[in-house]
């Protein structure tokens, strides 16, 4: 649960984990979520596959940034992994930001 991965076709697949958290932020900025479930969904990369081969790279000091804030703990567990998805193939401000620490 909470896993997500990108599959950027050539250029490999990204995976990472998805949080929902009390703590709040501003979307598309890293920041330290508790780990008390919360209604805030944040994102963070966890490795990187170039080959696609199941071997991961993995990323040593991830930032977690913020996504959304879903209201509650139970709104925000099921499109939370989701929102990460569709924040890393859409947002560049998002990508640079969670990327940001690994480049």
């Amino acid at each position: 649960p909470g896993e997500w991965a990108v599959d950027y076709g050539n250029a490999g697949v990204i995976k990472g984990m998805a949080k929902c958290s009390e703590t709040s932020g501003t979307v598309a900025q890293a920041g330290t979520p508790s780990n008390t479930d919360g209604g805030n969904c944040w994102c963070q990369i966890t490795g990187y596959d170039a080959n696609k081969d199941k071997n991961y790279c993995q990323v040593a000091s991830p930032s977690w940034v913020f996504v959304h804030d879903h209201g509650s703990a139970s709104g925000c567990a099921s499109p939370c992994a989701r929102n990460c998805v569709l924040y890393v193939q859409n947002g560049s401000s998002f990508r640079a930001a969670l990327f940001g620490q690994v480049m």
